[in-house]
This record gives C-alpha cells, sequence and structure tokens, in this order.
C-alpha cells in the first residue's frame, strides 16, 4: 500500500482509485474542466460580484431604513403641527370671551367714555356753531325787504280769505252786500 498523500497516487482507502480518478482532474490546472470552474479570474470576479451585491444589499436596506424614518418623521410632524393648530384654534376661541370679561370690558368703557366726551365737547360746539349761522342767514333773510313784502302780502291774501268768509256768512242771513276794498285796511 501506498501511504503518501497525493492525489495522483492511490489511497490506503478501498476503492480509492476510482475516487483518485475522477477527482484528480478537478485540481490539475491543465484540465479543461477545472479551467471553467475555477479560473482565478472568474474565481476573483465572483468574489468581487458578492461582495458588491452583499454591499448593495446593505445600501437598499439602508435606503429603506431612511425612506421608513423619514416617512415617520413626516407622519410625527404632521401630528405636531395639527395639534398646534388645534392649540391655537382653542386660543382663539378662548381669547374673546377672556378679553370681554376682563381688559376687554375697561377697552369699550374707555372707548364708549371718548365718544361722550366728544359729543359733548368739540362736537357739540360744532354742531351749536352750525345752528349759529342757520339762524343768522335766517335772520338776515327775514329782516330783508323782500321777506317782509312777502310776510305782508301773506297777510293781505289771509285777511281776504277771512273777511269773504265772514261777508258770506252775514250775506246768508241778512242778503247781498255791497264790495268793499281790502287794500284800505292795511297802512
Amino acid at each position: 500500500m501506498n501511504t503518501s498523500i497525493g492525489f495522483g497516487t492511490v489511497s490506503p482507502f478501498s476503492g480509492a482509485g476510482a475516487f483518485d480518478k475522477k477527482f484528480s482532474g478537478f485540481f490539475n490546472s491543465k484540465s479543461s474542466s477545472a479551467k471553467s470552474m475555477f479560473d482565478p479570474l472568474s474565481l476573483g470576479l465572483g468574489a468581487v460580484s458578492a461582495g458588491f451585491n452583499f454591499l448593495s444589499g446593505q445600501n437598499q436596506a439602508a435606503t429603506s431604513a431612511n425612506i421608513a424614518q423619514a416617512q415617520l418623521a413626516a407622519q410625527n410632524a404632521a401630528i405636531l403641527e395639527g395639534r398646534e393648530q388645534a392649540k391655537g384654534a382653542l386660543g382663539s376661541a378662548m381669547f374673546g370671551p377672556l378679553f370681554a370679561a376682563g381688559a376687554g370690558g375697561d377697552v369699550a368703557f374707555g372707548r364708549e367714555k371718548a365718544a361722550s366726551m366728544f359729543k359733548t365737547g368739540p362736537l357739540a360746539e360744532r354742531e351749536r356753531a352750525q345752528e349759529l349761522d342757520f339762524r343768522r342767514g335766517l335772520g338776515g333773510l327775514e329782516g330783508s325787504v323782500a321777506s317782509v313784502e312777502q310776510q305782508q302780502r301773506e297777510n293781505k291774501e289771509a285777511l281776504k280769505r277771512s273777511l269773504v268768509e265772514r261777508e258770506a256768512a252775514m250775506a246768508g242771513m241778512l242778503g247781498k252786500i255791497a264790495p268793499r276794498e281790502v287794500g284800505t285796511y292795511f297802512v
């Protein structure tokens, strides 16, 4: 028995000769099947490809994790924004009644007071001045010659009407009366 270790020799195991013949060319670089299977260039390219695939898988996992983190951050931001809007709406709803009960009443009172002071102060003085100017204008018109003549004509017409009514009443009782000149009744 040959006890040397090698693939080209016979091993002490039974049936080893068949094993040796079958796989002896597997590791021998002269065999054509070994070139196609374990060529150093192919083996290197395969290792590099496996490494890139491994790294690419890690990059894809990292990208997926980043996308998931971004989505969670966006959801959290939306939730926080909704909370802030709800707080703002609550604050707006509470502001009106609280302001009216507190400082709002004082502000409203101050405004009403200022308006009242304006009505009795400068506004009242201006209205009185306008009324005085209006009355002066009327007084000037009432004292004019044309105004006096107009008033006299109206008085004569009123006197004529009242005399006509009285003469009609007397004519009904006593009969027809001679006409009179009304212009002689005025000076």
